[in-house]
């Protein structure tokens, strides 16, 4: 069982780590996301995915501080990704939203990761995904559990 863990172990630190340096290296190598490192790539996936949102909100779902968002924050209004709004409900409140430049960096890591699941999915049978999918839930669910990260 020791050598099955260490495999098990090995094999999702490799694939973990080979996904984001593939990503990194493909979003590098595109004009619109060049000059982005990958934190502020997630930044603005999390905006392009839930729209306009307050800071405290955006720290929460990349489970990061305040003040380090407010660090990226400050990149991407200066590179133009995104742009400060005030709220329509309360007018203390100021949202993050995407500008244009923003929507497109976005949209490009989408496109990265559809054909990456795409690509891992043709190599599957239904049968081999339906474990994987099992596996991956399992390990969210521990980590969720034990950390607390939900």
């Amino acid at each position: 069982m020791i050598k099955e863990s260490s495999t098990l172990n090995e094999l999702l630190v490799k694939n973990f780590k080979d996904i984001l340096r593939t990503e990194e290296k493909v979003l590098n190598n595109k004009e619109e996301t060049k000059e982005l490192s990958m934190n502020e790539i997630h930044t603005l996936e999390i905006i392009g995915i839930d729209g306009q949102q307050i800071m405290s909100d955006i720290s929460r779902k990349l489970r990061i501080t305040i003040s380090t968002l407010s660090i990226t924050i400050s990149r991407l209004l200066k590179k133009g990704y995104i742009q400060k709004v005030k709220s329509d409900t309360d007018r203390r409140a100021i949202k993050i939203c995407l500008t244009e430049k923003g929507i497109i960096a976005f949209k490009l890591h989408e496109q990265f990761h559809k054909e990456m699941i795409d690509a891992v999915m043709k190599e599957l049978s239904i049968g081999e995904f339906e474990v994987i999918i099992g596996f991956l839930d399992r390990i969210n669910k521990f980590f969720s559990n034990k950390y607390k990260l939900s």
